[in-house]
């Protein structure tokens, strides 16, 4: 996996969907303590390949492309 900037992470979510999502941390706050304390969205592609993961919580926001098959690890 590659972490990417916000920037980078907005330019690549256009051309995706959301595939899955978690909101727990709302306003600084995490709203269910029996969740994790994130909010986090996977967005795959039109062959529903997740490619951006987007992560919030207490420590800030974090977007991360996931290795797929064929990449160089």
């Amino acid at each position: 996996m590659g972490e990417v900037t916000c920037a980078e992470s907005d330019e690549i979510r256009p051309n995706l969907h959301p595939w899955s999502s978690c909101t727990n941390y709302v306003g600084g706050e995490v709203l269910d303590d029996r969740l994790p304390p994130y909010t986090r969205c996977e967005w795959c592609d039109d062959d529903d390949v997740v490619r951006l993961i987007d992560t919030l919580n207490a420590d800030g926001c974090r977007h991360t492309v996931p290795a797929t098959e064929g990449d160089n690890q």
